[in-house]
């Protein structure tokens, strides 16, 4: 298993997607949100091609071709109004490793991940062998969850209030998330200027 040196600029991103969709990201069809997302999906599917390999590995060696990985691909540097309203800030794979390393997932465990957005900490768990309960509030992102791992129990609440949503009969063992969760999804700001 090797990790190509051929980085994705984003202007080499952006070329790929306006082929894909036939049009640009200026008209509408398609927008960063998307290309970053496509680029997300790319590597959890590496990821999940490669997982019995990646078990295998010294902590190490995985942390070392994540990182590879990671630095092939752009930083989000462009956020649409629906990702920075929803707080949908994606983890980076490096960290969604480092976060199952540290959570301890195993065989056997059941793992949450209250807000799974791209799926990078969800993924990283599954390879550690763990089944998955996701929860994502986004349609978009919950119809790609469901895609990637098909097997996964998948909800759509507001994880501020998943404790009181969640099917009862879920008895999860370990819990990752990335809480950047500054306000509620959908409030109303109530500050007066």
């Amino acid at each position: 298993m090797l990790v190509g040196k051929v980085s994705i600029s984003p202007k080499a991103l952006q070329e790929i997607m306006t082929r894909s969709f036939g049009d640009t990201d200026a008209s509408g069809a398609w927008q960063r949100k998307d290309a970053y997302e496509a680029l997300e999906i790319a590597q959890v599917k590496f990821i999940q091609k490669y997982a019995d390999t990646l078990r295998r590995m010294k902590p190490e060696m995985v942390l070392t071709l994540l990182q590879n990985l990671q630095n092939l691909c752009p930083t989000h540097t462009k956020r649409s109004e629906e990702s920075v309203a929803m707080q949908q800030f994606s983890t980076p794979v490096t960290i969604g490793y480092i976060a199952a390393l540290a959570a301890g997932v195993t065989v056997g465990d059941t793992l949450l991940e209250p807000s799974a957005g791209t799926r990078m900490l969800a993924v990283v768990g599954n390879v550690q062998g763990s089944g998955l309960v996701l929860n994502e509030l986004a349609n978009d992102r919950n119809a790609i969850l469901a895609r990637l791992f098909p097997k996964a129990v998948l909800s759509s609440h507001n994880a501020e209030y998943l404790a009181d949503t969640l099917n009862a009969s879920l008895k999860p063992s370990v819990v990752i998330m990335n809480p950047p969760f500054s306000s509620s999804p959908n409030a109303v700001n109530t500050r007066s200027g």
